[in-house]
């Protein structure tokens, strides 16, 4: 069997290929990898590379990249950084988009939290520093990032928040992916002009609560985020994969920029 490519979605299945028993080719684009998403009715038979039959009980949705070949698959997933300085809508777009593509979203936030409350190994060395009003060294985030990314549901791809937070973290993500033979698909930044930033968390600092989040520690953050991790911006635009996607305007407008974006960039 020489496949060409495949692709669906949960709502128009589009396929392409070629294989007796199984639709007709469409649109097929000899050489093109691409990324689909696999009817949960349909499954892998285990170590083929080729896709079987439905089976009773068989669900779930996993993407895959076709290589050239017969019959040959690679695993292939949508892993994605998103930038952008505090206050920028990453945590609400990276939550869309997570719910879109069926894979987490990686918050360094969220798994200091789950390591610290399970005591966990890692999770006492963080808090070791953060008891103390200390950032938490590097060396213990890049080791918690990597865990977590070992994990089963991260297997199917990604959407880190909050890491990498520098150059350095940049090189050590380059490393973890390069263990198992993946890369990035896209860093998307979501560009805010500093004004609106203050005035956002300002606004929800009145709304939560957060007495301590005054102006001038707003903007000690900004200055952090310029300082450390806008520097990744160029980095990654370097590489060809930075997307820059407007972040002002309503949750939805801003989210259907970078449902646009990533569909140009890796085709959603």
């Amino acid at each position: 069997m020489q496949v060409i490519a495949l692709l669906l979605d949960s709502a128009d299945m589009l396929w392409w290929g070629v294989d007796p028993g199984w639709p007709a080719l469409v649109g097929a684009r000899s050489g093109l990898a691409t990324r689909i998403s696999i009817h949960p009715r349909k499954r892998r038979v285990p170590n083929t590379g080729v896709l079987g039959p439905p089976q009773p009980g068989v669900g779930g949705k996993f993407a895959r990249q076709i290589s050239g070949g017969p019959g040959k698959l690679a695993v292939v997933n949508v892993r994605l950084v998103l930038l952008g300085p505090p206050g920028s809508g990453k945590g609400t777009q990276g939550a869309s988009l997570a719910d879109r593509l069926k894979i987490p979203v990686v918050s360094t936030g969220a798994i200091f939290r789950e390591n610290i409350s399970k005591g966990t190994p890692l999770g006492a060395q963080a808090e070791s520093f953060t008891s103390q009003g200390l950032l938490v060294p590097d060396s213990v985030t890049n080791a918690m990032v990597e865990e977590r990314l070992s994990q089963p549901d991260a297997a199917d791809g990604f959407i880190l928040d909050g890491y990498p937070r520098n150059p350095a973290q940049v090189e050590v993500l380059d490393q973890i992916l390069a263990g198992p033979g993946v890369q990035l698909d896209a860093a998307v930044e979501l560009a805010i002009p500093e004004a609106l930033i203050v005035e956002r968390l300002l606004r929800r600092a009145e709304i939560e609560g957060r007495a301590d989040d005054t102006e001038p520690v707003i903007l000690n953050r900004i200055a952090v985020y310029n300082q450390q991790t806008a520097p990744l911006i160029e980095i990654y635009l370097a590489r060809g994969s930075l997307l820059r996607v407007d972040g002002v305007g309503s949750i939805e407008e801003v989210g259907q920029r970078v449902i646009a974006a990533m569909e140009a960039k890796v085709g959603l």
